[in-house]
Formats: C-alpha cells, structure tokens, sequence
C-alpha cells in the first residue's frame, strides 16, 4: 500500500527534553494537556526498526511514552476532559505510526502456513502500543460519537482497510478488533464503512486474487450481517449476489472458506430464497483441478441445501445431481468418498426423494458403476450404503436406470466396435490401392494405448 500523505512535524528535536520524563498524572489538570502534546511528538517520531541498536535509547522513550498514553486513556475521565481537546494530534500521531508502506515477502516465494513462519514486523513492539491506545480511545466512554466521528473520515477508513493486507497476523486481529468497535460505536459511519469493505473485496475478486485480510473483514462483515433486519434491504441482497458469491471464485478461496460459509449461511438463516442464487454461483465457479476447494464446495452445498427450501431448488436440482455424479465418478478417491458422504446427508436425500425423477437417472448408474469398479475400498464401501439408501426410496426405479443405463453403454459399444470394423475396412482398402498408405494415428485412442 501507499504510505498516507502526513505532513511531517515541525519542531520536534531529539527527544530527550524534561517533558519527556515526566508523567502526565503527576502534574496538575491545568498542565496536563501540555505534556500531553509532548507525549505525542515523542511517540511521532519514526525509527528504523531493522536494525535494533540504532537510536535504542530514543526507541525505548518513545515506548514509554506510547505505554503512558495507553494506560492515560484507559480513564474515561482523562479522555472527556484533556484527549478530547487535543484529539488532531492524537489522530495525527496515531497516523503517523500505523499508516506505512507494507513489507512483503518476495512474489517468486510461495507461502505454506502449515510450515512457513508467519511474517512479522521488526516494529511491531511500537505499533501494537500504538494500536492499543487507538482501541481503548474508541471502546472509551468519554470519547463523544460527534466528536469521533469528525477524525474517521472516508479517507480514514480507506487507508484502515489497506493495513488488513498486512502479512502480520497480529496486527490483521488489532485491525479488525478497531474496525468492528468503530462500527458498533459510530453508527453515521456504519454505511461509509459497509461500502468501503465492499469496493476492497470486489477489487480483490476482480482485479488483484490477493489480500490478506480477507479472513478478518469477513468475521467483521458476519458480525454485522447478523445485525441486518428481515426482510433483507435490497442493498444486502445486492452485496450477497456481487460479493460473497463471487468470493467462491478466487483460487486462494480455501484460507478464508470457513469465514465466508458463516456468512452465507447468516444470509441464508435470514432469507433461505437466497439459496438457489448461491448454489448457481458456486456450480458456476466449481473447481476441477482442486480436491481440496472441491471437497470444502461439497460441505457447503450439503449445508445450504439444509437451511434452503426444495420448493426454491427445483431449477438449480439438475445442475446438483450432475456435480455431484462428476464428483463420485471424479479421479480424486477423496473427493469421490465426500460427494457420496453429501448424498448420504439427510438434507440431499430430501432432495433426491422430491425430485427422483431427476436424480435417478443421473445418480443411479454412476453409484452403481462406482460400487462394482471403484479402486479404493472405501469408496466401494461409501456408494454401496448411498446405493441401498436411494433402493430404499425407490428400488424399482433404481434397478430400472442401472439396468437402462448398462443397456444403453453396451449399444454404445456394440456401435464404436462396427464404427472400428467399418473404419479397417477403408483403411485395407486405401492400402490395397497405394501400398505406401501409411494408417492415421489417433492420439490417446484405445488402439494407441495398447501398443
């Protein structure tokens, strides 16, 4: 991100001066926005935290004073009647500190967060204290809302939302700890900061696939999607079809799966007419090269067709069984051992019993043909149990498409066994006129493979 634009202090020397010892508690109240304003150039001097022995003396003073400011403002009492006064500098001071280029590890690297380390900011000793004093002056009493609401301005928030790319994991919670408390307290800013949270996620989607902080803005959005009334604005209906959906995209989609399903299911829990729309976007964007996403899409879908309504997934009913059948008869043992699992689910087997004369026909062979052929004993095991499952529900029409759809694969061979017999004979032919005909050769044909 862009370092914010903070124009640089003027007057502040090495801070090493009188004031810079003395405790604000211990002078009068008079005083005491005085030495308030000199905590505050203190701590807005930054250091170089790369190399921790340079300006080790100046670096602990400025510590001292940030742990004096927090531990001053946990009064409410100090807030009301000193912060408030001197609340531009503190906001400046504040910005001074947190608003900063972000360091990132090379783009060549691929990072694994089961066996990487996670970064960390050599400044971060500072910057927690710093975040601290902002969190306890939001969650503060004797901070008034109109007088708050003044500092968190649109470009406040914008320059908050890009610190969420931090690759600090630490400083991602403190940020979304500040955001959710000036939410709750600051409710003329509440649409100011919906709408900003929605242009970051719809830029991550559609423009950059990467960002850090998607976990943390979306445990903030669930928090305030519980909060939304039924029946849903038009505007929430809108954010759920252009930006949780879409969500589902993203390759990197399984770090923050979990977020993102509890806030489609807070939706949905809300308005279960939202179901169909969230199913055609995830059939839309279903992964074929990732047993991993795969297999988190068929938990989810198992979870929404549960809270959904049959009567609202008769359209989308089709798209279901066709996925899951590509699933079961997937290359992927896991994934296939998870699609059957999904048809085991009371929710699927509702679905299939209210519309049978769609899932059979599409269910029925691929169960049966896995049970008899599949390699791995456990899938053998997993579709012989959905197989007496769904004879329990209709054994007649079970057998009649097992037995149908083997009928129609034997003319399909019987078919490619004359198309071969037939395709010989031209080729005898071609070469009993050209000896040097030389056959075309099909690639990956079964012919090929053999040799």
């Amino acid at each position: 991100m862009k370092a914010r634009s903070v124009a640089p202090a003027k007057g502040l020397k090495a801070p090493l001066n009188k004031p810079a010892v003395v405790n604000i508690k211990d002078v009068p109240l008079s005083q005491q926005k005085d030495v308030l304003l000199q905590k505050l150039k203190i701590c807005s001097l930054n250091y170089d935290f790369t190399e921790p022995l340079r300006d080790a003396e100046q670096k602990e003073l400025k510590r001292n004073a940030l742990r004096e400011l927090v531990e001053y403002v946990g009064d409410p009492r100090n807030v009301s009647n000193v912060c408030t006064q001197a609340m531009p500098e503190i906001i400046d001071m504040i910005s001074r500190n947190i608003f900063r280029p972000l360091s990132r590890r090379s783009s060549e690297v691929d990072f694994d967060p089961d066996e990487d380390e996670p970064a960390t900011d050599p400044s971060w000793p500072h910057l927690q204290v710093v975040y601290e004093l902002l969190l306890r002056l939001i969650v503060s009493d004797g901070a008034d809302v109109k007088h708050l609401k003044t500092f968190v301005t649109s470009q406040f928030i914008h320059d908050l939302l890009e610190l969420f790319d931090s690759e600090d994991v630490r400083e991602r919670d403190y940020l979304k700890n500040i955001l959710h408390r000036i939410y709750a307290k600051l409710v003329p800013r509440r649409k100011l900061i919906r709408k900003a949270i929605n242009d970051c996620l719809y830029k991550f989607i559609h423009e950059t696939e990467r960002f850090n902080g998607v976990p943390e803005l979306l445990d903030i959005l669930a928090s305030i999607i519980s909060g939304f009334a039924v029946p849903l604005r038009d505007e929430h209906k809108e954010f759920f079809v252009h930006i949780i959906v879409p969500l589902h995209k993203v390759k990197t989609s399984p770090s923050y799966h979990e977020q993102l399903n509890r806030c489609a299911s807070l939706f949905l829990n809300k308005d279960p007419s939202l179901a169909p729309l969230l199913l055609e976007g995830m059939l839309k964007y279903w992964p074929f090269a990732n047993s991993t996403k795969a297999s988190l899409f068929l938990t989810e879908m198992g979870e929404i067709i549960e809270l959904a309504d049959a009567d609202h997934l008769k359209s989308a009913s089709p798209k279901i069984f066709k996925q899951l059948a590509r699933c079961i008869q997937g290359q992927h043992f896991q994934v296939s051992e998870r699609a059957l699992y999904a048809v085991e689910s009371e929710s699927m087997l509702r679905l299939v019993k209210a519309y049978r004369d769609v899932a059979f026909p599409i269910l029925a062979p691929v169960v049966a043909k896995i049970q008899e052929t599949h390699w791995h004993p456990h899938v053998q095991e997993a579709a012989l149990s959905v197989r007496t499952l769904l004879s329990e529900i209709d054994v007649a029409g079970f057998n009649f498409y097992v037995a149908h759809s083997r009928s129609d694969f034997e003319q399909q061979q019987k078919s490619k066994a004359d198309r071969q017999q037939r395709w010989n004979a031209l080729e005898k032919m071609a070469k009993s006129k050209n000896p040097s005909f030389v056959p075309s050769t099909v690639p990956y044909s079964e012919s090929v493979t053999a040799k």
